[in-house]
């Protein structure tokens, strides 16, 4: 730092004040009351110290006296310094540097020599002001001040002023941070940053001795750098801590009546080469205080520093080395009011980073205690990742809870340097500044009140879950600027197909850090590339009509002549394609097993009204096709696949059972048309075909048919429609979820409504010689169907059995007045309906699929959401990561897709990684992917979850510019692929117009479930991009057994799950409510079933 003229000593050795400073904030300024952040914290008012800067290095809560006047103590650094490099850069600027001459431009300039680090009581009236009442400066045995100056050569070399000459090191020296009163006692314990060390001080201040270090505990071997001191030392703590970085030793800490939590600032170095400072892992120290003269050293927890790659922070600048954890405090004040015990180790930490701070409430209780002899420090934090930490080497990090973040708080402009902080009761936080001395122009010390959204005390409950030491997902690399709606992979080649719109291009990705784009293969003549896959050295892919209501094409062509040949272009009407007569819109294309059968997913899509310009209820604007399914038989016999026969199944024969199929809740959503042109707006036309899997065997398969929210059965053998099955709904009466983008915030409720899944993917799976499928329900409609929830009563909703209540909550745009509902729900007759269905599940499904129709075993619930409203996911919750306005930020779109599908579940894929059946699932808007263990299909485990999007670090910044910058990562995750040998998954962004290839890691474990021993043979690799996984559990079970509400639309009846055999055989839609009963981690789901 540079000052801004030569300083003066005032007032002896106490506090001091620079001169020619800049004035000062008045006492009793204020910020504007009632800004309130995304999350609802509120800012209450700011408060300065006029004329002692400095003094919140460390803060802690004394209490409240007589005149309801609130105390606290605080702390000052090492006092006034310079940075002797920015003074050497700016030496020629006397308005920088005044007078003095500049020799040096490393270590530190101390202006004022003989500065004193100073702790105080500070006093806080009603009327906003803020006084230092006592003070007492360090001293040593003899009395005599202690100074601010570095210590030992490990440490930044000091200078006079203006950095223009050396200073001695002082073995006294302190770089002094958070302070904390010993319970019982008239002793504070203080923290320092130089060596680092412990300090117990006298805090008397009525004493003379006021101030006095009785003893200062440092890390062992580090006793020369101490050996002239004037009080006593004590070298306890780890050897290892001597590898801190400089000037970055202890600056966070808490005590308890017997015990002391002591962090370092940030990872350490570990050694000459600085390899450690990019490590996400902060060793924090336990001491033994029942005697706080003779503690002793207990052991080491590790803390994990908030991830810079993965969003956590949000300046771009921001890397792993900018992490700071400033202050703590134990949880003490409210520990009994939750039913814990005093002494359980929860921890409150301030943790930094440029222009931003976070709160945490931080589970010391669940870390594992280590020692040297176990592993080092030094040793834990060169494993760099807390997964690796935890799975490669048994040790636990603590736990955290966010309970603050300033970058979300609408302005708080003030100081990053917050590095002291209070609650002052259970919603209500202060927040104070070290302001340097002012030294960089930056005004007197501050202090923030915050009321909070949420009370501590709910914290408790929030905690983040252990990593899953199953599987975990680190980026290899990626490309950008390129079309990617779909892909496909060759793994023999090491070749990836990625496409969308008019073209396609090709990457080898055998060195995923350095992707190799080998060419771009326009498609002319068509229309957009839907799908591709590749079988047996060849590429399929499924390509529009250059109209939408026209044939679409099928075509495959060689990898050789891809990668090899002189193919510069694809054209629909050449020798590589084949026209499908009556296939309007070809949208998923699959191939069995051997190859020698593709199935399409004919979409039919129809063409709809403009709803800008047009009537969506024009029947007359409307162009309907025929859906269905389209099977091709190849005939590989010369090694090259040729065209053996081709049928299209058109759905036309299920219109003689439209009533009883739309009775059964297959959704016929134009039938209020249907009156106006029975043909053009018939049950078949009706029907979309997208989405298809083989099942095991591979002569059958399913095909969804996601507006309508259900699936064909399709015998490929035969090539005819076996059934169509409705899905099934859910009654969100059960579950939470969010229905507002107006209320700013995450809000989880329930509500007395239906989701529809309609879902997108759908991926097929044996077990135990019976077949499963597992659905994303994602959600989709027509533009005329959609209504918002305020809107009910144009929209034609029949509220006569809804209650007053449900009304007031549609008239409320905080509860359901912005959610969109269909107007053509399940079961309407075409005109009036009753019953509100929202689209999409915000969840994902398996069920069972037999001889008497489909059954669900399991649904997420809320898991999805409530998973995204955690850390790290939470400042992206509900966004949408592809905005219709470019211009607009990630933070703008913050709860934005509440009122419509939330996360948006969108793809699922199923493999065997080590043995284990693990689910896939990527979520579109969110741009996340969730990876749960399938291996009993009816109580999956959620194991695993990353954000995949290039918001990381500029939640700030115009999508626009995101993009533009060439910012790797993945938004609307479509598309992916998972190769379960080679353990890799590879990822495209439909809107952020990238690929991304990622390693799937996992630890091999003994018959036990245990991870590997510390420090065994095999050390884990460093790992990047990891986030910790969602939240674990089942979601939870609905309150109570009451009865549903008047107001709910048809209510089902609870009942005991049969076994699967046993469940009904009507081919009902089933309304699903899964209550999850805990016994002995067993989780039983009762399927509740009732006739639409």
């Amino acid at each position: 730092m540079v000052s801004l003229g030569p300083p003066t000593v005032v007032d002896g050795l106490r506090f001091k004040k620079t001169v020619g400073l800049p004035e000062y904030i008045p006492s009793g300024y204020r910020l504007s009351d009632g800004s309130a952040d995304t999350g609802g914290n509120t800012m209450i008012s700011a408060v300065v110290i006029g004329n002692t800067p400095a003094i919140a290095s460390g803060l802690s809560l004394l209490g409240q006296n007589e005149n309801k006047t609130l105390q606290f103590l605080g702390i000052t650094d090492r006092g006034p310094n310079q940075d002797c490099g920015d003074c050497f850069d700016n030496q020629a600027d006397p308005t920088l540097v005044g007078n003095g001459t500049v020799n040096f431009n490393s270590g530190k300039g101390f202006p004022v020599p003989q500065f004193s680090p100073t702790f105080g009581i500070i006093q806080m009236g009603i009327n906003s002001t803020a006084t230092v009442t006592e003070s007492c400066y360090l001293k040593d045995t003899l009395m005599q001040p202690v100074t601010g100056i570095s210590t030992n050569p490990n440490d930044d070399t000091p200078r006079t002023a203006w950095c223009e000459a050396d200073l001695e090191f002082d073995p006294n020296g302190q770089d002094s941070e958070d302070i904390h009163m010993l319970p019982g006692t008239n002793y504070a314990m203080i923290v320092d940053e130089y060596l680092p060390s412990v300090s117990v001080v006298n805090a008397d201040f009525t004493s003379e001795r006021c101030g006095e270090i009785l003893v200062r505990y440092i890390p062992s071997g580090m006793q020369t750098a101490v050996v002239n001191s004037t009080y006593p030392v004590k070298a306890i703590l780890p050897a290892s801590l001597s590898g801190r970085r400089a000037n970055r030793g202890f600056e966070a800490l808490a005590v308890i009546q017997n015990k002391a939590i002591v962090m370092l600032q940030s990872a350490m170095d570990v050694d000459s080469s600085r390899s450690g400072r990019e490590s996400e892992i902060i060793p924090a120290i336990v001491l033994n205080i029942t005697d706080p003269l003779h503690a002793t050293y207990l052991g080491t927890k590790y803390y994990a520093g908030d991830s810079a790659a993965n969003g956590y922070w949000v300046s771009p600048r921001t890397s792993q080395r900018d992490i700071k954890v400033s202050a703590a405090s134990w949880a003490s004040q409210f520990l009994t009011e939750v039913g814990l015990e005093e002494e359980k180790e929860y921890v409150f930490m301030l943790e930094r980073a440029q222009a931003q701070v976070k709160i945490y409430l931080v589970d010391f209780e669940s870390a594992t205690l280590t020692d040297e002899s176990a592993i080092s420090a030094a040793n834990a934090t060169l494993i760099m990742d807390p997964w690796d930490l935890e799975c490669g080497n048994g040790i636990h990090t603590a736990r955290k809870s966010l309970i603050f973040d300033s970058s979300t708080t609408v302005n708080f402009t003030f100081s990053d340097k917050m590095e002291g902080f209070a609650f002052l009761n259970s919603n209500v936080l202060l927040l104070g500044d070290d302001n340097d001395f002012g030294l960089e122009g930056n005004g007197a010390t501050s202090f923030v009140l915050v009321q909070l959204a949420e009370s501590v005390l709910n914290k408790f409950d929030q905690f983040s879950v252990r990593p899953s030491c199953n599987i975990h997902l680190k980026r290899l690399g990626g490309i950008s600027g390129i079309k990617a709606e779909t892909e496909t992979v060759d793994p023999v080649r090491e070749i990836a197909l990625v496409g969308g719109g008019s073209e396609f291009v090709l990457l080898n990705y055998s060195n995923p850090s350095s992707l190799g784009l080998l060419k771009t293969v326009p498609i002319v003549g068509g229309g957009d590339l839907n799908d591709m896959q590749q079988c047996n050295g060849y590429a399929f892919l499924a390509i529009s009509g250059p109209k939408q209501i026209s044939n679409g094409y099928l075509c495959h062509i060689s990898m050789e002549e891809l990668i090899m040949g002189n193919t510069e272009q694809l054209n629909v009407n050449g020798n590589h394609c084949t026209e499908l007569i009556g296939a309007v819109l070809p949208d998923m294309l699959v191939l069995t097993e051997n190859c020698s059968t593709v199935v399409l997913a004919i979409e039919g899509e129809p063409l709809q009204p403009d709803p800008d310009t047009e009537d969506l209820f024009d029947a007359s604007l409307y162009e309907t096709a025929e859906g269905g399914v389209y099977i091709v038989a190849l005939d590989w016999t010369e090694g090259v696949p040729e065209i053996a026969s081709r049928k299209f199944l058109n759905l036309t024969h299920l219109n003689d059972m439209a009533d009883d199929y739309v009775a059964r809740g297959v959704r016929w959503v134009s039938k209020r048309f249907a009156a106006i042109d029975p043909e053009k707006f018939s049950f078949s036309k009706d029907l979309q075909p997208e989405y298809v899997t083989i099942l095991p065997g591979q002569q059958e398969a399913l095909v969804v048919c996601q507006e309508n929210n259900a699936i064909l059965h399709v015998d490929l053998v035969r090539q005819e429609i076996l059934e169509l099955y409705p899905l099934p709904y859910k009654q969100w009466e059960g579950f939470d979820l969010d229905a507002s983008d107006r209320d700013g915030m995450i809000n989880l409720k329930r509500y007395p409504i239906w989701g529809m899944p309609q879902p997108d993917a759908i991926e097929s799976f044996l077990h135990n010689g019976e077949v499963y499928f597992a659905v994303a329900g994602e959600g989709d409609s027509w533009e005329f169907e959609e209504f918002r929830g305020k809107d009910y009563a144009s929209a034609g909703l029949n509220v006569s059995n809804m209650s007053n209540a449900t009304i007031s909550m549609l008239e409320n745009n905080s509860q359901l007045g912005r959610i969109k509902f269909s107007i053509a729900p399940p079961g309407h007759d075409g005109e009036s309906f009753r019953e509100l269905y929202a689209f999409g599940s915000r969840s994902w499904s398996i069920c069972l699929l037999n001889s008497t129709g489909v059954h669900l075993v399991y649904d997420s619930g809320s898991d999805l959401e409530e998973a995204h409203a955690e850390q790290p996911f939470r400042n992206t919750f509900n966004i949408d990561a592809e905005p219709e306005k470019g211009q607009d930020t990630p933070h703008d779109q913050y709860d934005k897709r509440s009122d419509d599908k939330g996360p948006e579940p969108e793809t699922v894929k199923i493999h065997m990684i080590d043995g284990i059946r693990m689910l896939f699932l990527s979520n579109e808007r969110t741009s996340t992917m969730m990876i749960y263990d399938i291996d009993d299909p009816t109580m999956p485990e959620p194991v695993y979850m990353k954000r995949l999007s290039p918001v990381s670090g500029s939640m700030s910044k115009a999508w626009d510019s995101i993009i533009a910058d060439g910012a790797l990562g993945v938004s609307d995750p479509e598309s992916f692929t998972v190769l379960h040998e080679a353990k890799l998954l590879l990822v495209a962004g439909s809107y952020s117009e990238t690929f991304e290839v990622y390693k799937i890691v996992t630890y091999s474990e003994d018959n036990t479930g245990s991870p590997p021993p510390p420090n065994g043979d095999s050390p884990p690799l460093p790992g990047d991009d990891i986030q910790p996984p969602m939240p674990q559990g089942p979601p939870s079970p609905p309150s109570g057994s009451s009865p549903p509400s008047s107001d709910s639309p048809m209510p089902p009846e609870e009942e005991t799950t049969p076994p699967p055999d046993d469940v009904s055989s009507s081919n009902t839609a089933p309304v699903f409510i899964l209550n999850h009963v805990y016994f002995v981690g067993i989780i039983a789901c009762n399927v509740l079933l009732r006739q639409l």
